[in-house]
């Protein structure tokens, strides 16, 4: 999992919101305004949600 910020959720497309367990595709660059390895700035403009989020059926078993 990854730190995706700044993303203005509430002014996304439908289409594109996304919930925590969902995979999504887009273009990312590395924010030097962060220290944390795992932060991102996205490019909203790219972003696509693929299906829906990985559940937990299974034991847990898609997630781990």
């Amino acid at each position: 999992m990854v730190r995706l910020y700044p993303v203005s959720f509430r002014y996304l497309d439908r289409s594109q919101q996304y919930s925590k367990w969902h995979i999504v595709e887009l273009e990312i660059s590395a924010n030097d305004q962060d220290y944390r390895k795992e932060s991102f700035r996205p490019n909203l403009d790219t972003l696509r949600v693929i299906g829906s989020p990985i559940t937990t059926d299974s034991g847990w078993i898609e997630r781990r």
